[in-house]
C-alpha cells in the first residue's frame, strides 16, 4: 500500500467521501486477477473498511462481489 498527503482537494475513488487537501490518502496494490485499482483512497477505506463498516462500505463490497463475478460472500 502507497500513502501520501492528498496535493489538492478531491474525493475517494471508491466511496465518494470529499478528502481536502493535506488529508491521507492511499493506493492498494493492484490484484493479479486483471481488476484494475480504484485509483487513490480516503484514510476509512485504507484502514477502517473492514473494522468499522459503514452502511455504503457493505453496499459497495456487495456491488463489487457480485459484478466482479466472485459471488457474495
Amino acid at each position: 500500500m502507497r500513502t501520501r498527503t492528498a496535493p489538492a482537494d478531491s474525493s475517494c475513488h471508491l466511496c465518494t467521501t470529499p478528502v481536502a487537501a493535506g488529508e491521507l490518502v492511499g493506493r492498494i496494490h493492484q490484484p493479479r486477477t486483471g481488476i484494475r485499482h480504484p485509483g487513490w483512497l480516503c484514510a476509512h477505506c485504507l484502514y477502517d473498511r473492514r473494522s468499522k463498516p459503514r452502511r455504503l462500505d457493505l453496499l459497495l463490497r456487495l456491488f463489487h462481489q457480485l459484478f466482479a463475478g466472485g459471488g457474495v460472500r
